[in-house]
């Protein structure tokens, strides 16, 4: 990215990316804002077609319809009921079956009525549903008869055209249901009389709109309005044979009834799509409506994908010139990348060289004078008062190698060069800070401090600062500071005293101040290794009690915090290789316990109390365990001894838990409390069990009489045999024998 900053690259770049970024930008606006019209243009096409469709299968089917009701009307059979004034029986019958024939070959047809005008009756085929408009399948035509809107179109025959679909409803008195259909009328329309004879076949309304249904879709409904505004179609959204000619959107498909086409409309506070079609030969015009919000979101759709493809095609165009910019540039980036190489090749070198020389000197065993150490110092840039008194700071991060594993070498050096430069900032308002990395893990810092400030203020600051770098790298440090007072000629006391003290964080949770002030205030010699407590921590680890083993470990631990570390590293070994011979000790006493538990302690990679306990305490936890495992097995083969000598004896009348624990020398309570953990029950229970499932089998083979069970199974008294034995199976022995 460092190419950007340089004018030339930069402007060669911005010139083509802005043409390319330009044409493509151009072209998807203008696709981008016709997008709508274009779908509802497609949308219109695709509907009209569906609709033209819909209204040529609606004429044929009533073509058919028509066909069926002239062979109906001029059937010899029917006729008789038509013209007939008074037909007998034979007629009848025959004219009914020959509906019955019709109505069963069109499963559509649900009933037929014939009205003869001779003697004012309907003639009604329409099988048990209709049996309520009639009592013996013919009715007067009057007030009482329950088809109101047949009624009606009878008595006003001339208002409606023949052959034509007449959409209407019958309300069931029976079901409480209105029934839809489409009514074929069939009529003398040369007649000049107030009355006629006629035939009406009544279809359901499924027979002209099985179609729609086909198409019917959740976000789309068609429906058919005829030139009054009726709506004479079946749907969700629309009631048939209701007027909707106050609608907005009705009144605009009237108005263009020659001809089809589109427009948009809010209903419901939902805006819709309407298409609609030429007004047929029956004055009806098909809808389709569909929600504008569907198409929307197909035009969001589209929209969205070409402002992908748009984004993908900039992004490969700002690819594309990046990649000729750089080719023309690549001499002069060259030139640059080798400058910076060189530049951060000579930063690394003076890293390198302050931190070898520091670290020479620091290896020194004595402090050379106070001149040549200001020259030393000088040599490395490195600026340090000489006059005033010094400390050292040791920054030790912790874990660092896990986090230096995920991060570059460059952000490894990163991260150390910010703790310096936190502290030096931080620091350099009061006293002067010099510093360097000295391995993988430490920093060094050189502080020339001053009496104004207490060394409570200093350590303040120190801990403000460790705390800032902490948070913002996500890391802990450690942070050792020597005692005060020191000159700097005794610089070599100091970082002996301050890599003494760093070994002590053993005793501190990880990102912990230690002041080196206050380590080794207690001599070597001083020390008394305490055989007391190891002897309490190695028997609370044979009995099994770890809580009480943790606490004789803290006890000897906490003793060594004010020793030389050279003292804790002593009484740890110690700890650990009397622990290893506890383990090998039971090892050899149990089988298959105590294989992969043994202390491994390396000190060298502890970097906390925490670690420290925690290599102790999971080495406990491991032999508590173990321990359990080798009780459990013990009792485990216990338990096995019992069960076999119950099994043994439970027929001997003298059987009992008493002689079960003095024939294994063992307590009644102990051996009751082993069985009942091992086996979920007691032994009683378990002797009473055995000895009444080998009655029950003896009273089955019916060889023995019931005394001689009792005695045989281990009963001295028959009576508590009878009583026993029903107490655990409901019944007597006797009972029992003769469901048998």
């Amino acid at each position: 990215m460092r190419l950007f900053k340089k004018g030339i690259f930069l402007k060669l770049f911005l010139n083509i990316t802005l043409c390319v970024v330009a044409a493509i930008v151009l072209t998807s606006a203008v696709l981008y804002s016709n997008f709508e019209s274009i779908l509802m243009r497609y949308e219109y096409q695709a509907r009209a077609e569906q609709l033209s469709s819909q209204q040529g299968q609606v004429s044929k089917l009533s073509d058919v319809a028509v066909k069926i009701g002239n062979q109906i009307y001029h059937d010899m059979n029917i006729t008789k009921l038509l013209y007939t004034k008074d037909p007998n029986v034979n007629d009848m019958s025959a004219a009914f079956g020959q509906l019955r024939i019709y109505r069963a070959s069109i499963p559509y047809i649900e009933s037929i009525y014939i009205y003869n005008k001779y003697n004012n009756y309907v003639y009604v085929e329409g099988g048990s549903e209709y049996s309520e408009l009639t009592e013996h399948g013919y009715e007067k035509l009057n007030d009482g008869f329950l088809d109101v809107s047949a009624k009606n179109i009878i008595a006003n025959f001339k208002d409606y055209k023949p052959f034509k679909p007449i959409p209407r409803s019958y309300y069931s008195t029976t079901k409480k249901k209105t029934k839809y259909f489409y009514s074929f009328f069939m009529y003398d329309s040369y007649t000049n009389k107030s009355d006629t004879s006629c035939v009406m076949i009544n279809f359901n309304t499924d027979y002209l709109l099985d179609s729609f249904k086909d198409n019917q879709k959740n976000d789309s409904e068609y429906f058919i309005v005829d030139e009054k505004g009726d709506i004479v179609s079946t749907g969700s959204k629309f009631d048939m044979l209701k007027n909707y000619h106050p609608a907005s959107y009705i009144r605009t498909i009237l108005d263009n009834g020659d001809k089809e086409g589109y427009f948009t409309d809010t209903v419901s506070k939902e805006k819709l799509f309407f298409v609609y079609s030429q007004r047929d030969k029956y004055g009806w015009q098909y809808v389709s409506l569909t929600k504008y919000k569907t198409m929307e979101e197909s035009i969001q759709n589209i929209q969205i994908l070409t402002m992908s493809v748009s984004v993908v095609f900039v992004i490969l165009s700002i690819l594309l010139a990046f990649w000729i910019t750089r080719r023309l540039y690549h001499p002069i980036y060259e030139m640059e990348t080798d400058i910076k190489e060189l530049e951060h090749e000579k930063r690394s070198a003076k890293n390198i060289l302050k931190r070898v020389y520091i670290s020479d000197l620091l290896a020194l065993k004595e402090t050379p004078e106070k001149e040549y150490l200001r020259n030393y110092f000088q040599k490395i840039n490195m600026e340090l008062d000489f006059e005033k008194e010094l400390q050292l700071l040791l920054i030790r991060i912790d874990r660092y190698r896990n986090k230096a594993e995920q991060e570059e070498q460059e952000v490894e050096h990163a991260i150390k060069f910010a703790v310096i430069n936190v502290f030096t900032e931080m620091l350099g308002e009061d006293y002067k800070v010099q510093g360097t990395d000295l391995d993988e893990r430490d920093i060094i810092l050189f502080i020339n401090t001053t009496a104004e400030k207490s060394r409570e203020q200093f350590i303040e600051k120190l801990q403000q600062a460790g705390n800032l770098v902490a948070s913002y790298f996500n890391i802990t440090l450690s942070l050792i500071l020597s005692s005060d007072g020191k000159k700097p000629e005794q610089l070599m006391s100091l970082y002996r005293q301050v890599m003494e003290a760093v070994l002590h964080r053993v005793f501190y949770p990880k990102g912990s101040f230690i002041d080196a002030k206050y380590i080794n205030i207690k001599e070597a010699n001083e020390y008394e290794y305490p055989l007391s407590k190891e002897k309490q921590l190695v028997e609370a680890l044979m009995a099994g009690k770890i809580a009480e083993a943790k606490e004789a470990f803290l006890s000897v631990t906490e003793e060594l915090k004010d020793y030389p570390i050279s003292i804790f590293n002593m009484a740890t070994a110690r700890l650990v290789v009397t622990l290893n011979n506890m383990v090998s000790m039971l090892r050899k006493n149990s089988s298959n316990c105590f294989e992969n538990v043994d202390m491994i302690l390396s000190l060298h990679q502890l970097d906390s109390k925490e670690e420290f306990l925690e290599s102790f305490y999971s080495f406990f936890e491991n032999v508590g365990k173990e321990l359990d495992k080798k009780k459990a097995a013990k009792q485990e083969t216990f338990y096995e001894q019992m069960k076999t000598y119950i099994y043994a004896h439970y027929s001997d009348p003298d059987f009992s838990v008493e002689s079960l624990a003095d024939a294994l020398n063992k307590s009644v309570p102990y051996i009751s409390r082993v069985y009942s953990q091992t086996n979920g029950t007691t032994i009683k229970d378990t002797i009473s069990e055995l000895r009444m499932n080998l009655a029950k089998e003896l009273l089955k083979n019916k060889v023995l009489s019931i005394n001689e069970i009792a005695a045989r199974v281990g009963f001295s008294s028959t009576s508590y045999f009878h009583k026993a034995f029903k107490k655990v199976n409901g019944v007597t022995p006797k009972e029992f024998q003769e469901k048998e």
